[in-house]
């Protein structure tokens, strides 16, 4: 699978969608818009479990497995109705993966220029996991 980038349940330019109960190995889960003047909104990512193994996760955040309730540089771009909630992220990829050593991450971008973050409660980031803000 050199080159290519698997993705567990993602959402682009979607509302109102659902994403739960699912285990992810090595992959992202969440919103995913390419650009601000998407639609995005009123989405549920709930109760998922996404561990890193090998790390092939997406290439462009150069992280092993993803989660993000929505993450974007654009100016005005709103994540703030979509809820993140309830999942479970862990682990390190192994030496062997893609991106070796790389952690798994959950991205929240409060801190993203113009972006509003989605509403995050009560997910676990064990195991070498990172939050990023």
């Amino acid at each position: 699978m050199t080159g290519t980038t698997p993705v567990g349940p993602v959402f682009v330019a979607h509302i109102n969608g659902y994403i739960g109960h699912n285990t992810a190995i090595d992959c992202a889960v969440g919103v995913e818009n390419n650009d601000s003047g998407q639609l995005s909104g009123g989405n549920i990512i709930e109760y998922n479990t996404l561990t890193t193994i090998y790390g092939k996760g997406p290439v462009d955040m150069e992280s092993a497995t993803t989660l993000s309730g929505g993450c974007t540089v654009a100016n005005s771009a709103n994540y703030s109705t979509n809820i993140v909630r309830h999942n479970a992220v862990s682990g390190i990829s192994n030496a062997q993966g893609y991106h070796p050593n790389q952690p798994s991450r959950i991205y929240i971008c409060t801190k993203w220029i113009g972006a509003y973050a989605a509403q995050y409660t009560n997910n676990s980031c064990t195991n070498g996991c990172q939050v990023i803000p």
